[in-house]
């Protein structure tokens, strides 16, 4: 009965994705959905894609090693929105222009299409998303097979081909559609699955601070995830693609501030759902690696209804952040990296969604940490939060109207972001160093900027 649910809420997401090729036709809205998304598709979609497989597996990791610290991204978060909304309301009347379908899109209309300067952030819009593709993959697939009888084969290939046959053929509008009735079975099913758990787990263990690789709340940790959590939306590829489909400002206004809500929302009941696992279990019984896995799979193993709707709940998940980032990837990959024809851009966007699609399987086989792929993409999203915020404060940051000396920058800092990760053991277990190359951007920024102008004074 399990699996028969399990193949029917496939079946649905396929049918689901489908719909808009016959509805929607046409390549502008195959790429970024006729600029025309009213306010629930955009905070639904925008959700649906920030609450993914990768994102439950990292953090439940970091609150097995860092405790109820780790909850202040969330917090961090919701003010990033705030901060995102106010920053790139500036670029607003550039949505409309056709060229603009990406955050490199706004780099171009500074610097030209021509310069180094937004290709580098093409690429590394491609290359973190592809880190979060993996992520949600490897996730999903672990948990999915771990809470059915389903092989880690079988999920993975069913996943992949569901996801890639839906985007092929309906591109973004598809991608938003699934979104919506993603996001309200992910919201339905995690409040059940909160009160399930503390329903059924005791509530005699006061372990959380005493938990295997948990040390006292610091406020280091605390101002570090706080400051992740507000810096990430800012270089979000995804987010600002939703930002550029959203029908008009006021539209996206409203949708971000329900955003940050949700997402609020959804991260206190996935600390709530760590909080009974971490007093739940003996510290030998779980690692950060399989802390939610194994965790939720033994509070339901005898409550088939609670375990069924876990399981729609991440499958659901998986679904709508993995689609997201294939397509937020290959769009990138051909608009901005390869920069080809505009009447070919569908058909090179279906190609390089099938590549990326075959790569990601092949990723599942060759990485093992989860954490570790998630801070260096993180990392990367944190570097273009740089480029953002230098952008939109050029006044400051006069270094960066010059797209060699920006060009330069980045490609220093992403270089100290990939010395990090070679150098420093389980960087993983350490979501601080993921703010490395943002730090190394803004200094070289500020002393290159402060150096020039000291220089011109002369």
């Amino acid at each position: 009965m399990e699996q028969i649910l399990i193949l029917i809420i496939l079946f649905v997401y396929l049918i689901v994705g489908l719909i808009p090729s016959v509805k929607h036709a046409g390549d502008r809205a195959y790429i970024i959905a006729n600029k025309d998304l009213n306010e629930f598709q955009t905070a639904a979609t925008i959700l649906a894609s920030k609450i993914g497989g990768g994102l439950l597996v990292s953090y439940s990791s970091l609150f097995y090693l860092h405790g109820t610290s780790a909850f202040f991204f969330f917090i961090g978060a919701t003010f990033g929105y705030w901060v995102y909304y106010h920053l790139i309301k500036t670029y607003a009347s550039n949505f409309k222009n056709e060229d603009v379908v990406s955050l490199t899109g706004l780099f171009q209309e500074k610097y030209g299409s021509e310069s180094y300067t937004p290709r580098l952030i093409g690429i590394l819009v491609t290359l973190s998303m592809l880190g979060w593709v993996i992520t949600n993959i490897i996730a999903g697939t672990q948990i999915i097979s771990s809470l059915t009888e389903f092989s880690e084969l079988l999920v993975l290939f069913t996943l992949m081909t569901i996801i890639t046959s839906y985007l092929l053929i309906g591109g973004f509008y598809s991608v938003v559609k699934t979104d919506i009735i993603q996001l309200i079975a992910i919201i339905v099913a995690f409040i059940i699955v909160t009160l399930a758990a503390f329903h059924f787990t005791s509530n005699d263990s006061g372990a959380l601070f005493e938990f295997q690789g948990t040390e006292a709340i610091g406020i280091g940790k605390i101002i570090s995830f706080f400051i992740l959590g507000i810096l990430f939306p800012l270089g979000s590829a995804e987010l600002t693609q939703r930002s550029i489909a959203a029908r008009d400002e006021k539209t996206l206004r409203k949708s971000l501030v329900f955003t940050a809500l949700i997402y609020l929302l959804a991260g206190l009941l996935l600390s709530l759902i760590c909080f009974k696992l971490s007093s739940f279990f003996q510290a030998s019984e779980l690692n950060e690696n399989n802390f939610l896995s194994v965790g939720v799979a033994y509070f339901f193993k005898e409550q088939l209804l609670l375990k069924t709707i876990w399981i729609i709940a991440f499958i659901s998940i998986v679904v709508s952040s993995a689609d997201t980032f294939i397509f937020t990837s290959a769009s990138s990959f051909v608009t901005d990296v390869l920069k080809i024809n505009k009447s070919d851009y569908v058909v090179g966007i279906r190609w390089s969604i099938f590549l990326i699609s075959c790569f990601a399987i092949m990723c599942y086989y060759l990485f093992n940490s989860i954490t570790d792929v998630t801070v260096v993409a993180i990392g990367i999203t944190l570097i273009l939060s740089a480029f953002f915020i230098g952008m939109r404060f050029s006044g400051f940051f006069t270094a960066l109207n010059n797209s060699k000396y920006s060009f330069l920058i980045g490609l220093i800092s992403i270089l100290s972001l990939i010395f990090a990760v070679a150098v420093i053991p389980n960087i993983g277990e350490k979501p601080a160093f993921a703010l490395v190359g943002f730090v190394i951007f803004m200094l070289l920024s500020t002393m290159l900027s402060i150096f020039l102008k000291f220089s011109s004074s002369k």
